[in-house]
């Protein structure tokens, strides 16, 4: 530590006579891990080494200090200030170096900025820190300045978490309440302003980084105890007032915040607010911009019921159902497809009770008809607005499948109406792939949560075997994934024919252009394999043998120029070799190809590959007990040519750990430890750790083979490999040494570069 001590000095001295940013602008950062490691907790150390000496000099001459360095300074002033007693003894130090970065108005740099409001957020987490702001009466509109006028969203979010920490922590002091509120107060003050000058120049970020730190910070309950009425009606307006005239963006952060504070109002309070403000506001802008108010309404519902006539309007208008409200509407608002859109995907949006759901769920099997149209035998208003609308349709299976995930089985009929509808949509629009794919997750959905003998499978299985096809890609790919999901839940029914029909057209694919769509094949065979006797009959089936799968997977992991393909082709065959449907033989072909593609460009693969040896040692060692006796009477004859027997645990546990020395198990785990990627060396070496635990448990080895392999993987030093500390951590005199090189011009002999 005496050579830390000595070192940090002198980088002391020489960072205060640096007029230009070290050339790896990192460096700084990393010096203050190494402070914070090393010396400011230790008393000894911290006095030694200059530090509180340096921070007396950057005060002094605080317009001389050179940015990045005055930035490190408050940083390290913050970093200081944390630890309550540290900042007790060093208080003066810190008040004055935050003195003079205010005073010379610094802070409008924004490096500089967000250290100064850093540095304050790290004082105030404490009793003292909190006192020390009120004592000094630390003036909430310098932060609120950064807040607005910052040029760096880093700079602004520092000005935010430091008032968000005040109005946290503020309970440590012993008037918490009057200052909660006078903090509170100013904040619903400057709210008020903004929404005076809403049709000025007003910053739009501003609002939004204001109703963000509201958010915050409504959510704590003592916060929220401590406001008094006055200030939160003030609230509940002020946001209300913000979702009746701001931006889009604004709208929503502003019914949020209002929602999360009706949620913690009791009933007389909030039913007073809804009577008063808000439907009686509602009722005056109808007429003026009935998205907005329709969208307020639909946020608002579940806490006022009286706002139904206007949740409804989009289904209203669509029916011809006249009501107060649909007459003004069509009165004084000229319709177009844009508002009528919107306005019927808000509807749909809107969660309330599960009963209500249904009569959404009505409303959008009708919408889903006319824009297919398949509504002939009905008219409705403005349905010209929505045949063909693709944008209409993707919403509405967005929000349908959200339901589906929500509530689960549908009652009656539904499930069957729906699904044909969803069928129909699939097979008669041409609907962009992500809808295509949330209708088919919709359909997923119902499979798996109805009586399957009501839905039409065999219709489903035509369409899917034609998108199988389909010239789009992420179409093709898509469509994999849907049979994929869709095998478990028909693998036990009647309708495992039709599986088997489209796992065998899937096959033929694992020759397409696309690396993804390969991919999926060979996961949908892996998911297949996993089956039992649907597998078996899948290959009686198409006339495939298991010889047949392995060879093809074998191919693509050895040639296949895409590692997606190559990847799933391991976890396949590592899923054939758990499930027991590999001879010996191939078994024996499959290991050593593992071994050879070890040497694959792509991390994931070898880590797979590592996954695959991993499960054939857990397999060919799970099973044994270490108590005399064998699990379930016999080793599984699959566990690495392991024949079943009788034999007393250790014997049998010797055996299998012998098969695996005698395997290429050791030879894929050294391939991994040397491995030029990180993460493979750790792979390998939690596998060796975990191997070499079993192999230590009282088992004595006789063979050549097994003791060389043995003390091979011994002879490892895995500790390098597992830790993920640098040269920086391990010796920090190392980064002051760099750091000093830097003195005098740069050129490459002693340019540092901490990356």
């Amino acid at each position: 530590m005496g050579e830390i001590t000595l070192k940090l000095a002198e980088v002391f001295k020489y960072l205060l006579q640096i007029d230009k940013q070290l050339p790896d602008d990192t460096c700084l950062q990393r010096l203050l891990d190494v402070i914070k490691l090393n010396v400011l907790d230790k008393e000894l150390i911290l006095e030694a080494s200059g530090l509180i000496e340096f921070l007396q000099d950057v005060t002094a001459k605080t317009n001389d200090i050179e940015s990045t360095v005055l930035t490190f300074s408050l940083l390290l002033c913050g970093n200081l200030g944390e630890d309550e007693d540290l900042f007790i003894q060093n208080k003066d130090i810190i008040n004055g170096l935050l003195q003079q970065v205010k005073d010379h108005n610094l802070t409008t740099d924004s490096s500089i900025g967000t250290a100064y409001f850093t540095c304050l957020s790290k004082i105030a987490l404490h009793k003292m820190g909190v006192k020390y702001f009120f004592e000094k009466s630390v003036n909430i509109e310098f932060a609120l300045t950064g807040l607005k006028h910052g040029e760096s969203v880093f700079l602004q979010t520092a000005a935010k978490n430091l008032i968000k920490t005040l109005l946290i922590h503020a309970h440590h002091e012993d008037k918490s309440e009057s200052h909660i509120n006078n903090l509170f107060s100013h904040l619903i003050t400057e709210l008020q302003m903004v929404i005076t000058k809403s049709n000025t120049s007003v910053n739009s970020n501003y609002t939004q980084s204001l109703l963000s730190l509201f958010n915050e910070v409504n959510t704590t309950e003592y916060i929220w105890k401590a406001t008094t009425e006055n200030n939160k009606t003030k609230l509940l307006d002020s946001y209300f007032s913000l979702s009746l005239t701001a931006s889009d963006k604004v709208t929503d952060m502003a019914l949020d915040n209002l929602k999360s504070i009706l949620t913690s109002l009791d009933d007389a309070y909030r039913n007073g607010f809804m009577e008063k403000t808000v439907l009686k506001e509602l009722k005056t802008h109808v007429s003026i911009d009935v998205v907005r108010v329709h969208k307020i309404s639909c946020s608002l519902y579940q806490w006022c019921e009286n706002l139904k006539d206007y949740v409804e309007l989009p289904l209203r208008i669509f029916s011809s159902q006249d009501n107060e409200f649909t007459v003004t509407v069509n009165k004084k608002l000229k319709m177009t497809k844009q508002i009528f859109t919107t306005l019927i995907i808000q509807f749909i949006c809107v969660r309330t009770t599960e009963n209500y759901w249904y009569d959404q769920l009505d409303f959008m099997m009708k919408i889903m008809n006319v824009i297919q149209g398949t509504c002939e035998d009905e008219e409705f208003q403005y349905q010209n607005y929505i045949i063909n609308n693709t944008r209409l349709m993707a919403k509405l299976l967005q929000c349908l499948h959200d339901r589906l995930e929500l509530y689960g089985r549908l009652k009656g009929d539904y499930s069957c109406r729906l699904y044909n509808i969803l069928v129909d949509t699939i097979t008669q629009m041409q609907i962009p792939t992500t809808a295509y794919k949330k209708c088919m997750d919709c359909i997923v959905l119902l499979l798996m949560s109805d009586e399957l003998c009501t839905l039409d499978i065999k219709r489903l299985v035509s369409m899917l075997e034609i998108k199988l096809c389909d010239l789009k890609w992420e179409i093709r790919d898509t469509t994999l994934e849907i049979i994929n999901q869709i095998i478990i839940p028909l693998k036990v029914t009647s309708h495992s024919p039709s599986i088997i029909t489209l796992c065998k057209s899937s096959w033929q694919s694992l020759s397409d252009g696309n690396s993804y769509v390969r991919a999926s094949v060979i996961t949908l065979i892996g998911t297949l394999s996993t089956t039992g006797d649907l597998f078996h009959k899948f290959l009686e089936c198409t006339n495939i043998k298991k010889l047949d799968i392995v060879n093809k997977l074998v191919t693509v992991l050895q040639t296949d120029s895409e590692a997606f393909p190559r990847r799933s082709a391991v976890k396949t065959l590592q899923l054939l070799n758990k499930h027991g449907l590999l001879e010996d033989d191939l078994k024996t072909k499959i290991q050593e190809v593992m071994i050879s593609s070890m040497n694959d460009f792509d991390w994931e693969v070898k880590i797979h590959i590592l996954d695959f040896w991993e499960s054939i040692f857990v397999l060919g060692t799970s099973n044994i007990e270490t108590n005399g006796s064998i699990q379930n009477g016999t080793v599984p004859p699959y566990a690495l040519e392991l024949p079943s027997s009788s034999h007393k645990a250790g014997n049998s546990k010797q055996k299998a750990i012998e098969s695996l020395l005698n395997s290429k198990f050791c030879e894929a785990l050294l391939l991994g430890f040397n491995d030029y990627e990180q993460s493979v060396c750790e792979k390998a070496s939690v596998i060796i750790k975990k191997f070499l635990t079993i192999v230590h448990d009282d088992i004595e080895f006789t063979t050549q083979n097994s003791l060389l392999w043995i003390k091979k993987l011994e002879d490892l030093n895995m500790e390098s490999k597992l830790t993920t500390s640098d040269e920086y951590n391990r010796n920090p005199v190392s980064l002051l040494n760099d750091i000093l090189a830097t003195a005098g011009e740069q050129d490459e002999d002693n340019f540092v570069d901490c990356y």
